[in-house]
């Protein structure tokens, strides 16, 4: 879709994306601030900032404000805060983006800054810094900007008890200061995407927008540019931050005054903080290091990349990532080098960025001629044709369109923007993709040797961006290439045709939507798959997928919830010529694909482990309900049934397909075991994990069998997910994780509560979740017959989503087909009544034992 560009008479710059087919709209703001802007003496204050503006403004209070209007309404939102920059987002429903839109733009513009927000602000702040200490990502930014001479983004940012101090009057004067010289038009952007036309985008933007001042606040003549030398321990809150947990997002109570009372500064800022003057990166003499982590062997290739790339970064995102036969990953694979790979980007500026690339080695051994292999490859991308990379800017756009409207928009604000536009500048930037703008960081177990002849290694901890890093400079090793270079190659070259084997009598498959468009092929486990045999025929099937992909088609083999799924889908042919090279591929497991698996099994448990805890047990949740146990790792794959089916496509294709599954190495379709009970939980489950923090989580699975209980509870969900985050939160501020939403295990559909607390105790947790249960039958009991109408609407509008991307349709076809509880019914709906909420919340109170307790409480009785 194209951006639509122009600068509002105050100077604010907006963008615009009118997409007809999008069927939900999302607004995101940045402002051109961001942690390298601080003042030294409020380490912190931009990130704390970003925190406390959700916590209510001038125009939206409590439960209107657009952290709890936004889940009331089903919606999303999250806000991040980077070295240069800052940006809020939300996604919703296409005719409440006014609405969300005058929310957004009132909390940046006239916010509250209440002392009491602010107080809780830095408790979670405090948290969260602790957190990111234990941080595979986190520390390995930090550790690579010791790369680089003295600059602020080695500077501590994320903020901390310690350094915003007791003084909340103090810190108030400065977050608002820093605001009025921040927060204003010429110094944002305004992104909005939806199916609206272009004219009613361009009104609501301009409506938004006029809000923002069009200017900074003259210069007070007393203050000066802060001096004070920076913070001893440094960290960038960048891009590279913990993914965010489910509802977790800044939040606090309010009360106090605007903003818009003047107010003694705090601490010496400039009028006008975009206009600080960031230095330039510069990498020092010493750019290779070594860093202890318990996390697996990992080499980091960074480079120091001048130049406003942007399009061309994901334009090689994809070549990189491309797994193909004859790709550099197939290459590493092979080799026994790499496992996997990533593309980050740690620092952007306007005119530098960091470009980092990742691998997950086999073995810390291997790296030398890992990277040989990558810079021969990289030196390989310069013959490449203009068809050539067209065809993978193409596959990138592809990918970019199936990403929901709120993550386009980040993607185009502050990530990797989608390669549309013609020519790119691709040889200025492979020219900056050498050696002299490398920096090297290794990861993993062995981090540090003793000094010996030549002073190879020079060990010792070092204090990084507020991080106390096991951190090693080195000498870098001479990269080399193997023994046989193994064969690179790109697309588009011929696709292998479908070879037509003897007639084979067709297996029973069901036909979804016979002639209804693209075809997708559905094949899943019918009985619980034996670990680690997921992560086994994923590795077996990557070259297959990648090849598939560069053929117009799709081939995926995820786990959702618990519950293993491959999808196929493409032209007819080549659906044909994959399933047949599929079957051949399970029914004969090379031991490279085995141990492949295995590795990525077990780097996925330890990432568990060392994950934030309350993601640790959700992740966990679905094993422990399947009870799943290890099978040996041989080949060929385990016997056991499987179910196919195919949604789309002609009825000669399906044919074709049924007959060729009779080869699958495995049952299909056969007649299996009816689905077994609901399986009653033990008191409570103990998860192990890295944090020292308290984590729980409930799941109460749906107790009901008709659609007038699923009506129920789905609106119960609705209900508790802003009343837990309003009561917990933000008044009772008992952890700073924090969430409850509808949710889905291996199948079954029900609420989850989550808290994870670095004060409270195991017990204390439990006890909040059921004392807030019981608040609730008060709550319900005085809803008002307008706010159910309100929910009933919410809940209506997410009935039969339409999704293009026929493998997004087919897939949630088929996660609804696997929990026993019939579908949500508009009829249902309508007739939900209050009488109805109060009985089936009466319901979940009564029948608790049915309910999943996990946490990560050591030496657990169950």
């Amino acid at each position: 879709m194209p951006v639509q560009q122009r600068q509002l008479s105050n100077g604010l710059q907006v963008r615009i994306i009118a997409d007809p087919q999008a069927r939900s709209a999302s607004a995101l703001v940045q402002v051109g601030v961001g942690s390298l802007h601080e003042p030294d003496a409020w380490p912190g204050l931009a990130h704390l900032l970003e925190h406390v503006l959700f916590a209510g403004s001038a125009g939206f209070q409590d439960d209107e404000r657009l952290m709890m209007w936004a889940q009331s309404q089903g919606g999303r939102l999250n806000a991040t805060t980077l070295a240069n920059s800052t940006a809020f987002f939300f996604e919703c429903a296409p005719a409440l983006l006014a609405d969300g839109l005058a929310r957004l733009t009132d909390m940046l513009v006239a916010p509250l800054l209440a002392e009491s927000a602010i107080s809780q602000e830095t408790a979670a702040i405090d948290a969260e810094y602790r957190l990111l200490c234990g941080h595979q990502d986190t520390l390995a930014d930090a550790a690579l900007s010791a790369a680089f001479a003295a600059h602020p983004w080695q500077r501590f940012q994320v903020g901390d008890d310690a350094r915003f101090g007791t003084d909340t009057a103090a810190l108030r004067r400065a977050l608002m200061r820093f605001h009025q010289q921040a927060y204003y038009a010429a110094n944002t952007t305004l992104w909005l995407q939806g199916p609206q036309s272009a004219d009613e985008l361009w009104q609501l933007a301009e409506r938004a927008g006029l809000r923002f001042a069009d200017r900074a606040p003259a210069e007070i003549s007393s203050l000066q540019t802060a001096t004070s030398s920076p913070s001893p321990a440094p960290l960038p809150h960048t891009a590279s931050r913990p993914a965010p947990l489910p509802a977790i997002s800044s939040e606090a109570v309010q009360t106090a005054s605007s903003l818009s009372q003047t107010v003694p500064s705090a601490t010496a800022l400039p009028a006008q903080i975009s206009n600080v003057l960031i230095p330039p990166l510069e990498l020092s003499a010493q750019r290779d290091y070594i860093l202890q982590r318990p996390d697996g062997e990992r080499l980091r290739l960074s480079f120091l990349l001048t130049g406003g790339f942007s399009e061309e970064l994901t334009l090689l995102r994809q070549l990189l990532r491309d797994e193909a036969e004859g790709s550099l990953m197939a290459a590493l694979r092979a080799e026994g080098l790499c496992d996997e790979l990533r593309v980050l980007r740690p620092y952007v500026s306007a005119e530098q960025q960091v470009l980092s690339i990742e691998l997950t080695l086999v073995a810390p051994q291997h790296a030398a001629v890992a990277e040989g292999l990558l810079h021969h490859w990289l030196r390989r991308l310069a013959g490449l044709s203009d068809e050539q990379l067209q065809h993978y800017a193409a596959l990138a756009v592809r990918e970019f369109n199936r990403l929901p409207v709120m993550d386009r928009l980040r993607e185009r604000a502050f990530g990797f923007a989608p390669p549309e536009a013609w020519p790119l500048r691709w040889q200025p930037l492979l020219a900056q993709l050498v050696a002299e703008n490398l920096t090297r960081l290794r990861s993993g177990e062995q981090a540090t040797e003793p000094r010996g002849t030549g002073d190879k290694w020079i060990a010792g901890y070092r204090l990084v961006q507020g991080f106390s890093l096991a951190l090693a400079a080195r000498h870098r090793d001479k990269a080399v290439l193997p023994a046989v270079i193994p064969t690179l190659d790109f697309f588009p070259r011929p696709q292998p045709l479908f070879a037509a084997e003897s007639v084979s009598a067709a297996l029973p498959l069901p036909h979804h939507h016979p002639d209804g468009g693209q075809a997708v092929l559905l094949l899943s486990p019918a009985a619980v798959l034996p670990l680690p045999w997921g992560q086994i025929m994923q590795a077996a099937l990557r070259a297959l997928a990648g090849s598939c992909i560069h053929g117009g088609g799709e081939l995926k083999l995820e786990c959702y919830q618990g519950l293993w799924l491959i999808q196929l889908s493409g032209p007819p042919e080549l659906m044909m010529a994959t399933l047949s090279s599929l079957t051949v591929r399970l029914a004969a497991l090379p031991a490279g694909a085995i141990e492949q698996g295995e590795r990525e099994y077990q780097r996925q448990q330890r990432a568990q482990q060392a994950d934030i805890a309350v993601r640790a047990l959700i992740n966990a949740l679905p094993s422990l309900w399947q009870n799943a146990s290890p099978s040996p790792s041989v080949s060929p794959l385990p016997a056991m049934p499987w179910l196919a089916s195919l949604y789309g496509g002609s009825r000669e294709l399906h044919q074709q397909i049924a007959r060729q599954l009779s080869h699958f190495p495995g049952r299909v379709n056969s007649p299996v075991e009816a689905s077994r009970p609901l399986p009653v939980p033990q008191r409570e489950y103990s998860v192990v994990t890295d944090s020292n923090d308290a984590a729980v989580v409930l799941f109460c699975p749906l107790n009901g069998s008709t659609p007038q209980a699923v009506a129920a509870w789905r609106c119960l969900a609705l209900i508790f997910q802003p009343a837990f985050f309003q009561q917990l939160r933000v008044e009772q501020n008992i952890g700073y994780v924090v969430s409850c939403r509808w949710w889905q295990v291996a199948g079954r559909s029900g609420i989850l509560f989550c808290l994870q607390s670095p004060t409270l105790t195991h017990d204390d947790l439990w006890q909040a979740i059921d004392a807030f249960l019981q608040r609730m039958a008060t709550s319900l009991a005085s809803l008002t017959a307008d706010r159910l109408a309100e929910y009933r609407r919410v809940l209506l509008d997410s009935l039969n989503p339409h999704h293009d991307d026929p493998l997004t349709a087919s897939r949630e076809e088929w996660l609804q087909q696997q929990d026993p509880a019939p579908a949500l019914t508009a009829e249902a709906l309508a007739h939900l009544s209050l009488t109805d909420l109060q009985y089936h919340h009466q319901q979940l109170l009564q029948q608790r034992q049915l309910c999943w307790r996990v946490s990560n409480r050591k030496n657990t009785i169950v």
